[in-house]
């Protein structure tokens, strides 16, 4: 599970960054400045989950022994260092666009809460599908915690989108974008029925019979959820008019 997720981390989106950038000898600079960029904070946070977390998988893997081995105090080191980058890593981007006034809908509280909640459902459909397939035994309230974790993502896009509606005249006409119009398809078609309300009763059924095929299921609703959610708004935020 480690291994799968050092390799998502270092080159899903480590790549996602470099295309960002648009010049790969740029990453050096993007690195600058952590103390007051957040896009910094977020390639030091994915750069120390892959090292960090690169050293622990090793060591449990056995394949680098001595101070590494499971249960050393090294080893323990490398573990809470990867999983606080991966904290980080988990809100960073949330309080990335949130900083942006320009964009009304963005600029809330919530865009951190809502992008780390989304990144744990999302990691934890892949560790119990690929416990599944691979026959590692997957603790009973794991599986319930996916049905829980959901339910609570469903309450905080409704309270985003109820924020937004109350907030300024641009983040109302925003939250309308997604409700409405092709947006509106995806939004409430992809992301509430197919990436909630489908993977809720799918990952239930999945918890009640341990069918492998919801298993499946419930993988793939959930990553067309999170995939359409962050796409949506990233493509809906609209700019406020300077006067």
């Amino acid at each position: 599970l480690g291994l799968v997720g050092l390799v998502i981390t270092a080159v899903g989106k480590g790549t996602a960054h470099l295309l960002y950038l648009g010049r790969p000898e740029r990453f050096i600079r993007a690195m600058a400045r952590p103390d007051r960029s957040w896009i910094a904070r977020g390639i030091w946070s994915m750069t120390s989950v892959v090292v960090f977390g690169g050293l622990q998988v090793l060591g449990t893997l056995g394949w680098i022994g001595g101070p590494l081995a499971p249960g050393a105090a090294l080893w323990w080191i490398f573990t809470v260092l990867s999983g606080l980058a991966a904290l980080l890593l988990m809100l960073y981007e949330g309080f990335l666009v949130s900083t942006s006034p320009a964009i009304p809908l963005w600029h809330t509280a919530l865009m951190p809460i809502l992008f780390a909640f989304y990144s744990l459902l999302g990691g934890l459909v892949l560790s119990t599908f690929i416990n599944e397939i691979t026959g590692a035994p997957v603790e009973g309230f794991l599986k319930l915690l996916e049905s829980a974790i959901l339910g609570l993502n469903f309450v905080l896009l409704l309270v985003f989108v109820a924020g937004g509606w109350t907030s300024s005249e641009t983040a109302r006409e925003t939250v309308r974008q997604l409700l409405k119009g092709k947006l509106g398809v995806l939004f409430v078609g992809g992301v509430i029925l197919v990436g909630i309300v489908l993977s809720m009763i799918l990952g239930l059924y999945f918890a009640s019979t341990g069918n492998l095929l919801a298993m499946w299921l419930v993988a793939a609703t959930d990553l067309v959820g999170d995939f359409l959610l962050f796409y949506l708004l990233l493509k809906s935020g609209l700019f406020a008019p300077v006067y």
